[in-house]
């Protein structure tokens, strides 16, 4: 597993994870206590609540495209990363297609890595 060394690395291995439908890969991306906001406001907390919620979204054996628009640092070691970013998925009720912009809070870790506090696909929508 691939570390994010910068506040910036962390979404191009999240995608990477996401597209390949590796749950694990992806939930390296994560704190243990993470956050995932869902479309609906409600509010996965930890990382099992996190892992359950992108359990049911690979399912759908979705892609993603991303950019890594802007990266504001927050202090030492925490950063807001907003990406746009474009999902594809083939569902029950037919292809489905869908963009926003992520506003995610990142953090190092003791051992240097950033991974993700918040993840907050709709942004502010």
């Amino acid at each position: 597993m691939h570390h994010a060394r910068k506040p910036g690395d962390v979404h191009p291995l999240f995608v990477a994870a996401f597209n390949a439908g590796d749950l694990d890969a992806l939930m390296q991306c994560f704190e243990p206590e993470a956050c995932f906001v869902s479309k609906s406001g409600r509010v996965a907390a930890g990382a099992e609540a996190v892992r359950e919620a992108y359990r049911r979204t690979l399912a759908n054996k979705p892609h993603m495209d991303l950019e890594v628009r802007k990266v504001l640092p927050a202090g030492p070691g925490l950063a807001l990363v907003i990406v746009p970013f474009t999902q594809k998925a083939a569902t029950p009720d037919g292809p489905m297609e869908w963009r926003s912009v992520a506003t995610d809070i990142v953090r190092q870790q003791p051992d240097g890595s950033w991974r993700l506090v918040l993840d907050n696909p709709f942004g502010i929508e």
